[in-house]
């Protein structure tokens, strides 16, 4: 019974997340650049909540363990949350050929876990080596891109001080941690 609850809601989250995303999709077409952002970080994490489904799917039928495209998901989040605030804060800040370079370390990292070496070594070690080494890579990749964010967001509240001569009216504590 507990199971069974526990599937359903991660059922029902994995389809909301995905009905949500396509919504924000749509709505995105219409010139909001932000919304696209803010549906791409709910569909990858949407494809978290019904990682253990694919544990099973993957080991089993797979020569590869299910990191080889999981765990790499995990590293949209920081470079998707970055790009969703600065969207959020500069309107006009358009999508480059430089922004799609925050997007070149999931994709090393897809190719290298499903690489049979990678399938080897979970098997050498008695403790998940790659997953600890992507959590590592990880934890250091949401600290470097947290502090590029919470500098992004001091910037925008300093020249948004400048930009008013009446400062007593403008509440900025949304800009505040």
């Amino acid at each position: 019974m507990h199971m069974n609850l526990v599937n359903l809601f991660l059922g029902g989250g994995f389809f909301l997340g995905l009905f949500l995303s396509v919504l924000l999709f749509l709505r995105a077409y219409k010139g909001n650049r932000s919304e696209l952002f803010l549906g791409m970080i709910l569909l990858v994490t949407s494809l978290n909540l019904i990682h253990p489904y694919f544990n099973f799917l993957f080991e089993t039928r797979m020569i590869f363990t299910s990191y080889a495209l999981f765990e790499p998901t995990q590293f949209l989040f920081s470079p998707l949350l970055f790009l969703y605030i600065r969207q959020l804060l500069y309107k006009n800040k358009r999508f480059s050929a430089l922004s799609a370079l925050h997007f070149v370390l999931p994709l090393i990292l897809v190719f290298l876990s499903s690489l049979k070496l990678c399938y080897e070594l979970e098997i050498l070690f008695p403790f998940p080596l790659m997953s600890i080494i992507f959590w590592i890579i990880l934890t250091i990749q949401a600290g470097v891109y947290l502090i590029r964010v919470h500098s992004m967001i001091k910037n925008y509240r300093e020249s948004a001080t400048d930009e008013f001569s009446n400062r007593k009216d403008i509440d900025k504590s949304w800009l505040e941690w």
